[in-house]
């Protein structure tokens, strides 16, 4: 059982990106833990993708500009098709966000030629 394992997203930056408009795109993290869960090895080719079906977002402090962020993500739920994870924000140890993000698994053939 992996609910619970908590992640240090900030040190996998290619699956952890930060979108122009400053939200975070969590279902990279989504990803990994699905794949750490179903006991997958990552590669380019094979990373589960997930797309968002809840996400919400609680900011309690303004985050600086040009801080070192430190990111982290705890897994919360997993199902056959489904990953809940939380995540936090935090700037010299303050927490200036916190989130939960429902990441629904596409199926394998998404997107793909038939």
């Amino acid at each position: 059982n992996t609910t619970g394992t908590t992640l240090d997203t900030s040190r996998i930056r290619n699956d952890l990106e930060i979108n122009s408009g400053g939200e975070i795109k969590q279902t990279g993290s989504a990803s990994i833990f699905y794949a750490i869960h179903n006991g997958i090895t990552i590669t380019k080719d094979n990373a589960p993708r997930f797309v968002t079906g809840n996400l919400n977002v609680t900011y309690l402090k303004p985050t600086p500009l040009g801080k070192e962020l430190e990111i982290t993500g705890k897994l919360k739920e997993v199902s056959r098709k489904k990953i809940i994870t939380s995540i936090e924000i935090n700037v010299d140890g303050v927490c200036t966000v916190k989130g939960e993000v429902t990441a629904i698994l596409l199926p394998e053939n998404f997107g793909k030629a038939k």
